[in-house]
């Protein structure tokens, strides 16, 4: 067997082997939805999916070291997904039901604090002695090293998020921080880490936390986008996270009722643990308080309930809801999509046509068709809906107009509707837009930019290569006694990486933004 087809043959197991790990991790999610499906919490879910994954690795080497052969060690990459699938089939029939619900401030025995501070202590150790090994030079700690970055850097990234999760202070906590009213956020629960903004990391990256955050900080996006395409790293915020900074600085503190099931507090807002039976008086109380109340545009029973409520107390004028910078239903299109909801208890977002007959059925009106992505909306006193703004993708561009309209009862927004004088697209500009009326963003930027979308893949994939040895091969061509040749992980290393960046820069490019998403940028320069 020549050296390029053992080459050849360990890509392709490294492949077959990224496929399966893959599969397993797919396995998991679903495993672990439904054992929180069960009554579990999300530690207990987590301890199940960990089970499932030892004892599927102990049984498939098992089998492999006792009936197979060495020229037949790959048949351990079939054996293995199969034995993981049969245990976490048996594990979620087996586990009994139980009711996870906790009605009390979070106060876990685990703690999370000190853990999180010996994991960073732990990763750090690790990634000096990682640089040690390397510096050393000798070919066996190069190894060793290489093998070593990348668990330091889980532990590390594992032990901040940690530390984050368990800062999160209770209502009680916070309160006595801020005198302000607190802004009343309603949502349904099974609905929380949904996206509410999809983009680019460099755009976006202020407005996430926790472990997202870290990952999209500028020194980590300058290694994913070495070629100036950090932008093909995509981040997915949910509303609280994207919204809660903003919101405490113009307004005041935002606060939402924590889901039951919670084991430790989520990043976002703060949360007020009540009982099935006093949940609704706690809605009542928050929204006659409250400042403002904000909603997304989707309605769940729970949600009907407290909208309807607001109606009823003559709140809803407190009442914004706010629509996703982007359409978060075209991900559903996807056949594959729509499966992993169901199985997750994610459901398709609410499309504006049935959203707005659920409000009406809830005593709201609204006499306009759907404003687009990046939409605020609010209700006068008779409940009529008020467009305040369209084309928002910061959270100032929706609390600026929202907090207009709160002090004056002027709309600043992007509210008019317009037709362009090129394509008779309909957008929405400001009033002082409309004497000089634009085109559309669409028409106004046709050639929108394009992105490499392969850039992290392909500098993950040269790492990836190199750890697995191949490339250490390549050291073959050059003179013996030279550098490259006495430093076979640092050479193939630099020539995988070489040649990714080469592969980046000579790839063709990915299809750019939509006319919409042009549109939605050319109108929030306006």
């Amino acid at each position: 067997m020549t050296r390029l087809s053992e080459d050849l043959a360990m890509m392709f197991f490294t492949a077959a082997g990224l496929f399966v790990i893959a599969c397993m991790m797919l396995v998991s999610w679903i495993v672990s939805r439904r054992v929180r499906r069960k009554g579990y919490r999300s530690l207990g879910a987590y301890m199940v999916v960990a089970m499932t994954w030892g004892v599927a690795v102990a049984g498939a080497v098992t089998v492999a070291m006792t009936r197979l052969d060495k020229s037949d060690w790959w048949l351990f990459l079939g054996i293995l997904p199969a034995f993981h699938l049969a245990i976490a089939w048996m594990a979620v029939l087996v586990l009994p039901r139980r009711s996870g619900r906790s009605f009390d401030e979070r106060r876990n025995r685990i703690p999370f604090l000190a853990f999180g501070w010996i994991c960073v202590a732990l990763g750090a150790a690790l990634g000096i002695a990682a640089i040690c090994l390397w510096l050393a030079g000798r070919k066996s700690f190069v190894w060793m090293a290489l093998r070593a970055v990348p668990a330091a850097i889980f532990i590390y990234l594992a032990g901040r998020q940690l530390i984050d999760r368990s800062r999160m202070p209770s209502y009680q906590e916070a309160v006595p921080l801020d005198p302000r009213p607190p802004v009343l956020y309603l949502r349904a629960f099974g609905q929380e880490d949904l996206p509410f903004v999809r983009g680019d990391a460099a755009r976006y990256g202020a407005w996430v936390k926790g472990l997202a955050a870290r990952t999209s900080a500028p020194g980590v996006r300058g290694v994913l986008g070495l070629t100036g395409a950090a932008n093909s790293y995509r981040l997915n915020i949910p509303f609280e996270q994207f919204m809660e900074d903003a919101t405490r600085e113009r307004l005041g503190l935002l606060v939402g009722l924590g889901n039951p099931t919670d084991y430790i507090v989520p990043l976002g807002a703060i949360r007020i643990y009540v009982t099935d039976e006093t949940w609704q008086a706690e809605v009542d109380r928050l929204a006659r308080i409250s400042t403002c109340v904000f909603a997304e545009s989707t309605v769940t029973n729970a949600v009907r309930w407290e909208l309807k409520h607001l109606r009823r107390i003559g709140a809803h004028e407190k009442l914004f809801v706010f629509t996703p910078p982007y359409d978060r239903a075209t991900a559903y299109r996807s056949a594959f999509v729509r499966w992993l909801g169901r199985i997750g208890d994610r459901p398709p977002p609410m499309g504006w046509p049935a959203f707005r007959e659920q409000l009406a059925s809830l005593g709201y009106a609204v006499d306009f068709d759907d404003p687009g992505p990046g939409s605020l909306i609010t209700f006068d006193t008779e409940g009529r809906a008020v467009l305040l703004t369209t084309a928002a993708d910061m959270p100032d561009d929706f609390l600026a107009p929202l907090v207009a309209w709160r002090a004056t009862g002027k709309r600043i927004g992007r509210w008019m509707p317009a037709v362009c004088p090129i394509c008779g697209r309909t957008f929405h500009v400001t009033p002082a837009a409309t004497r000089d009326l634009p085109p559309c963003g669409g028409c106004r930027l046709p050639a929108a930019r394009k992105e490499r979308p392969l850039v992290a893949w392909l500098m993950f994939s040269a790492y990836g290569l190199a750890l697995a040895g191949i490339g250490f091969d390549v050291v073959d061509v050059f003179p013996a006694g030279s550098w490259m040749h006495g430093h076979p992980a640092s050479t193939g290393i630099i020539v995988w990486t070489l040649l990714a960046l080469a592969l980046i820069w000579f790839a063709p490019t990915g299809p750019g933004p939509s006319s919409d998403d042009a549109g939605k940028e050319a109108m929030r320069r306006d």
